[in-house]
């Protein structure tokens, strides 16, 4: 899966001359925690996150209601506070690629650019969790048949043809060994939920072995 099947395309911008404090109210009115910092062409120049506007908010305690309060420095602008070196990632790039990038970096989410550094999308750590979890809840409502494929090179094209004549979708493919030390190929099988011993008993009858069926 790439980036763009997963990246939010209608992107919340900053420039680098707004005031903190009007950056700050803008996070919170639409629920985001970093803004692309991007000049008047849509160059990405930098990117700022509620942490970073955080770090300027200066507390003040109200001896009356004895509570603290926070306010920001005056003339502070987000130039002053966004971070320069941006990781960024492009389009087309594997999902996985960003999980990394995610991981390595600790950060919580990178702008997608492309022709030129111009911003076209952001993807965050929560979007990769909501593609882990629909990918588990499609393994959790599929089938699965495991099959030895053996040496022969055509093995595994015959045995999906089988599979796709006995009534099974394939959903995706493993592959491993029967048994540890053993080098017999086993493939793991995904189906689309479906009767598995319809397929197990053609995979049998073309001399297949299958070792289990979920």
């Amino acid at each position: 899966m790439f980036v763009r099947d997963r990246m939010t395309t209608n992107v919340v911008t900053t420039s680098p001359d707004t005031d903190v404090e009007k950056a700050f109210e803008l996070m919170k009115s639409r629920n985001i925690r970093r803004l692309p910092v991007v000049d008047a062409e849509g160059t990405l120049i930098g990117i700022v996150t509620d942490r970073d506007v955080r770090g300027v908010l200066i507390p003040w305690k109200s001896s009356k209601e004895e509570r603290e309060f926070y306010y920001f420095a005056s003339e502070v602008r987000v130039k002053e506070i966004m971070t320069s070196d941006v990781v960024t990632v492009s389009p087309e790039a594997d999902i996985s690629e960003v999980a990394r990038l995610i991981h390595s970096h600790k950060i919580g989410g990178l702008p997608v650019v492309e022709d030129g550094n111009k911003v076209v999308g952001i993807i965050t750590a929560m979007d990769i969790l909501a593609m882990f979890i629909e990918i588990m809840g499609i393994i959790g409502a599929s089938s699965r048949i495991d099959v030895v494929l053996g040496d022969d090179p055509k093995a595994f094209e015959m045995v999906s043809t089988i599979v796709r004549d006995a009534g099974g979708e394939i959903i995706s493919v493993g592959m491993g060994s029967a048994k540890e030390g053993k080098s017999d190929k086993v493939f793991f099988f995904r189906l689309e939920p479906c009767p598995t011993q319809p397929i197990q008993e053609a995979l049998e009858l073309a001399g297949y072995t299958v070792v289990a069926t979920a």
